[in-house]
């Protein structure tokens, strides 16, 4: 959601398109109120460009009217759609590569996608990447597939350029801090009970602003 919002706010991307492997996945991407949490934008999606919340199966024989929705979405106003893999797949064989210029492609799970003949959604990425019109987030928590395939990258390495860590960097730092509250609640339980309210006093919590930026 972050890395969408600023690529449609400073980056010139026009559309961010979240392609995710199964319907129910779509629902972690709804929205968020994240200027609420220090953010400068919200997260929105309208009710019409979440695919995954359309009835029906995604095949292709039924699926014409979410890849009608892909091609109304990409002529809107609006920016940001949700789409099943097999959606987005069966959207660019009809639309073509062209229609996703100046997009923000990102692909959850991506551990789905292989170097495969057979894997459509790989060759699909491939040729976006050629044309070097769009931008491509790759997200899983899977870092190894347990196969033998190599990833969709393969070969490509040089062309990926990797983006700052700015957000891993806070989130290590988060993670410090509650390994230190933890340390410190522990320490605190072992005081007699006759100091732990002056200790409860002198204790404050200092969480990282959320509008803070990270040191480099």
């Amino acid at each position: 959601m972050f890395i969408a919002l600023d690529k449609l706010h400073n980056q010139g991307i026009r559309k961010a398109i979240i392609a995710v492997p199964e319907r129910s996945i779509g629902g972690s991407f709804a929205n968020e109120p994240l200027t609420k949490f220090g953010f400068h934008w919200d997260w929105t999606v309208k009710p019409q460009w979440n695919l995954c919340n359309t009835p029906g199966i995604d095949d292709p024989r039924v699926a014409k009217s979410k890849v009608k929705a892909v091609g109304e979405f990409l002529a809107s106003e609006d920016q940001i759609l949700i789409a099943t893999h097999a959606t987005f797949r069966f959207a660019v064989e009809e639309l073509g590569i062209e229609a996703f210029d100046d997009c923000l492609i990102a692909v959850d799970e991506f551990h789905h996608v292989s170097a495969s003949p057979d894997n459509k959604l790989c060759a699909q990425l491939g040729a976006l990447i050629a044309r070097d019109k769009v931008h491509i987030v790759a997200m899983t928590g899977s870092y190894f597939r347990g196969g033998r395939r190599a990833g969709a990258v393969a070969g490509r390495r040089g062309e990926i350029r990797h983006s700052d860590l700015h957000l891993l960097r806070a989130a290590q730092r988060l993670r410090a801090h509650e390994v230190a509250r933890a340390r410190l609640l522990l320490l605190f339980r072992q005081l007699p009970r006759c100091h732990q309210g002056r200790a409860r006093s002198r204790t404050e919590d200092h969480r990282p602003h959320p509008k803070r930026q990270c040191a480099g």
